[in-house]
């Protein structure tokens, strides 16, 4: 029982004079080193006390002390105080060689080293993957057939799991980046996926109905009409009679994200730091956003919201009319051709689980031998009413499919189309739509200086900007494809103003980017459908009745008349305000008045300075009075060989010290 009084009480006086180090230095100190080091100053106590109870001989026999206890308190409080800087100095040199943060504690070490050890296995399975599948020596191999290795590739990323899937997804949208074998190959994943039995699947679809399969259809069939890296879909009846389809998040698949993305991100980090091009296209930033991306997709009540998002909006724009501030814009459509989006049942769907209406059809990427059977003329309008839904989306609605490749568009019939997975869409503000309307303009009239506007604008402009280059890289891209892009598909415009940005170091906000990746997955389905479609082209035809308008004496006198109406409160004030300025110039009493340091920022750094500025000060004066004071060698003495002088000189030496670390560590760790 002693024992443990001793050691909890030992623990106490540790922690207390910690607490009083951390509360000294005014910093974040790490607890772990504060407590031990407040252990290594219990241990030294009084082995140092008795030695400088020696030292200046100060009276042993416990009467002598009673009848005059002051010297031999001053010494002691005095020998406490230093002993006490000592430790607070290791800590100021700990925390200077290491500082708090860095090493991780037991707790963080220990969740650390399981995460590792869960990478790790993870590192170790995929690289397993990869061999297995030929793909461990691509260097040896480069002389192998293009195709060949294209179809390992697939294979290898199937087998990787759904992260890995939806990479090669992403990565067959962009043929400017790819070749064409590589392209063709892992277009296919976008449909063809291996198939989850229904004996894993059953329990899914209850949890995430919340009751059993049963009692909410009257039929489900159990084999999947289509499977995709993250989920399976079924066909059923509901009691009612409408027939639906059963969007089901496969098993694991959340868990399987986060542990592949967390290597993702870890990967991509170091590539930014160690590698010229990580840093071009800033990869960390990239990886980042599509972690959120496919986390967001994860949860279908975020897609069942997005995909009545889109829905209200194209049924706001049945009237072909898109508002884009000044520019009022009318589109028209040739034919007959629409693009349906199918209705979510909200009151059956969770996280995990979608329903919503059935619509019947196959997807673009396995239906070649339907879209061959179609006219030429519906295979146009079934493109041209495809582009049409996606430029609505992106300049007016603001809210887009940004995953329009070949297995998320279905052939209804011969004039209809539907959009399905509004898991992974951008979002667009209104100025950023209006200068991609101006953007189009500038496009379709061949003018580089508008379309180099619109780009500035859309953009964040770098530090150093070359104006002149940039305006002649612009001219170039607009003289190339300003009338189409003939057989090189759109794909060569994004891939061209996509370079052009890298090479000037611009920053391509996010949203941005997600209508950039929506039109380049859109250009591989619009060849689907039409392999002659030409996407710039069609875009120009799609538009110029919308800025025919736009231009129209009309629509001018309406923005004209919008914009007054907005001013008229402002005109109404502006004579008095402008009599009373004059009166007030005439009469003298106009003044300027400016408040510096307005800014808390500027207010905090001005405070902070300061405040450093007078604890160096102090720290400074305080030890130069000590050492004067420790240098005098008169006044009373306490002990034989102390005098009172010395002793107020060691205390202020030791207020200076202990300032001189304060103000040491805050250098110390202060924030760049």
């Amino acid at each position: 029982m002693t024992v443990i009084l001793v050691a909890v009480t030992t623990l106490a006086t540790a922690w207390a004079a910690a607490a009083v180090a951390r509360r000294m230095l005014a910093a974040p100190i790490g607890w772990i080193r504060s407590l031990v080091v407040g252990l290594i100053l219990l241990g030294i106590t009084s082995p140092v006390v008795n030695g400088v109870a020696r030292s200046t001989e100060l009276p042993t026999d416990e009467a002598e002390v009673l009848a005059d206890p002051a010297p031999s308190l001053v010494i002691v409080a005095l020998t406490f105080g230093w002993i006490f800087v000592g430790g607070v100095a290791l800590l100021v040199l700990a925390e200077i060689v290491v500082p708090t943060g860095t090493v991780p504690t037991p707790a963080d070490w220990l969740r650390r080293r399981r995460a590792n050890r869960r990478h790790s296995r993870r590192y170790a399975q995929i690289a397993g993957i990869f061999i297995r599948h030929g793909l461990g020596g691509l260097r040896a191999r480069r002389h192998s057939a293009t195709a060949e290795v294209a179809v390992a590739l697939r294979g290898a990323l199937v087998d990787a799991g759904v992260t890995f899937v939806k990479i090669g997804q992403l990565a067959s949208t962009r043929p400017d980046l790819l070749p064409a074998e590589f392209v063709r190959e892992l277009s296919t994943l976008q449909t063809a996926v291996d198939v989850v039995g229904w004996a894993e699947i059953a329990p899914a679809v209850e949890a995430g109905l919340g009751r059993p399969v049963d009692a909410v259809f009257a039929t489900f069939d159990p084999e999947p009409i289509a499977a995709a890296s993250v989920a399976q879909v079924y066909a059923a009846r509901l009691h009612d009679g409408r027939d639906v389809v059963v969007k089901v998040q496969r098993p694991g698949a959340a868990e399987q994200v986060r542990v592949d993305m967390q290597i993702l991100l870890r990967m991509a980090r170091w590539a930014q730091r160690a590698t010229n091009w990580g840093r071009e296209i800033r990869i960390a930033h990239l990886a980042e956003g599509f972690a959120a991306s496919l986390h967001e997709e994860l949860d279908y009540r975020v897609e069942a919201q997005n995909q009545r998002v889109v829905a209200a909006g194209q049924a706001a724009a049945q009237h072909r009319r898109l508002d884009l501030g000044p520019l009022r814009l009318d589109v028209a459509v040739g034919g007959t051709a629409q693009v349906k989006i199918p209705a979510v049942i909200d009151e059956l769907s969770s996280a995990t689980v979608l329903v919503m209406e059935r619509v019947r059809g196959p997807a673009l990427g396995g239906a070649a031998d339907r879209i061959a059977t179609l006219s030429v003329t519906d295979r146009a309008e079934l493109a041209a009413a495809l582009l049409h839904e996606c430029l609505t989306q992106i300049l007016l609605t603001g809210t887009f499919h940004a995953d329009l490749h070949p297995g998320n568009v279905l052939l209804v019939d011969s004039n209809t189309l539907a959009l399905l997975d509004f898991g992974s869409v951008g979002r667009l503000d209104a100025g950023s739509r209006q200068w991609l309307g101006v953007l189009l303009h500038g496009l379709q009239r061949q003018d580089a200086a508008v379309v180099g506007d619109a780009l500035l604008e859309l953009v964040d402009r770098p530090v150093r900007f070359e104006e002149a280059e940039f305006n002649r890289s612009v001219a170039e891209i607009v003289a190339r494809f300003g009338a189409g892009t003939g057989a090189a598909g759109g794909a060569a415009v994004l891939g061209s103003v996509l370079g052009l940005l890298r090479r000037h170091e611009f920053a391509v906000p996010a949203q941005l980017a997600a209508a950039f990746r929506a039109i380049a997955a859109l250009d591989g389905t619009l060849g689907l459908l039409d392999p002659t479609f030409d996407l710039v082209a069609g875009a120009q035809r799609e538009a110029r009745p919308i800025l025919r308008r736009a231009l129209e004496p009309a629509a001018l006198k309406d923005a004209a008349v919008a914009e007054l109406v907005e001013l008229t409160p402002l005109l109404a004030r502006l004579p008095r305000r402008v009599d009373r300025l004059v009166r007030d110039l005439e009469q003298g009493r106009i003044s300027l008045n400016v408040r510096l340091l307005a800014d808390p920022g500027d207010r905090s750094f001005i405070e902070e300075l300061v405040s450093r500025a007078i604890v160096t000060l102090l720290a400074v004066a305080a030890i130069v009075a000590g050492v004067v004071l420790l240098a005098a060698d008169t006044g009373i003495r306490l002990t034989p060989n102390v005098r009172l002088t010395q002793a107020v000189g060691s205390g202020a030496l030791l207020i200076g010290v202990l300032l001189g670390l304060r103000a040491l560590v805050a250098a110390a760790r202060r924030r760049p």
